[in-house]
């Protein structure tokens, strides 16, 4: 998607869906591009959101699939996340900001990218916004070193920030996951 467009069902009829099995790119435009309920997006590849706000109103986010980016994803509200998640680029550091309750399911795996401890999130380590709701924990999660980084104990990572408390449990080896006011944190062991 190469600007802030969005897909219509122009035809009539019953549409059918999108089933992205590579990459599905949204790389241009600060403003919102929209797909729509009528037209679900089925996603077993990557969603990349590298610039704006991708509302998507109907998503399947399958187990294995990526949603990545430095943008921001606007989704349904009771949405719940069985895939995996990459703030910024994969292999980088970077900020994804989500509209909505974040709710992670059981399969699902978030990646947080760092270049080192503390320092600021989204430059020195990923970092995952949740503008207007909060977090309920499922599944796992990894920490990858970048840049020569091996954590040692009690560095610590601020990886996701709501505008609530955060809520559940997360499994992250090598790290222990703490809630600090509406932020989840991470702490090497």
């Amino acid at each position: 998607m190469q600007g802030d467009v969005g897909w219509q069902n122009v035809f009539g009829g019953t549409p059918g869906a999108i089933t992205n099995e590579g990459t599905y790119r949204k790389s241009a435009g600060t403003g919102i591009s929209t797909i729509p309920t009528i037209i679900p997006l089925i996603n077993t590849g990557t969603v990349d959101v590298q610039s704006g706000t991708l509302r998507i109103d109907a998503l399947d986010h399958q187990a294995g699939a990526l949603i990545t980016g430095n943008g921001t994803i606007d989704l349904p509200a009771s949405y719940t996340f069985n895939g995996d998640i990459n703030a910024g680029p994969v292999g980088g550091v970077g900020t994804l900001t989500f509209i909505g309750n974040l709710n992670l399911g059981a399969s699902s795996t978030v990646t947080i990218d760092a270049t080192g401890p503390t320092g600021t999130p989204g430059l020195d380590h990923d970092e995952i916004v949740i503008s207007s709701g909060g977090v309920t924990l499922a599944g796992s999660g990894v920490v990858n070193g970048l840049s020569g980084y091996t954590p040692i104990t009690d560095d610590f990572l601020d990886v996701i920030v709501g505008s609530v408390a955060p809520s559940g449990t997360w499994s992250v080896p090598g790290w222990t996951t703490s809630f600090v006011t509406n932020t989840v944190r991470l702490t090497a062991n």
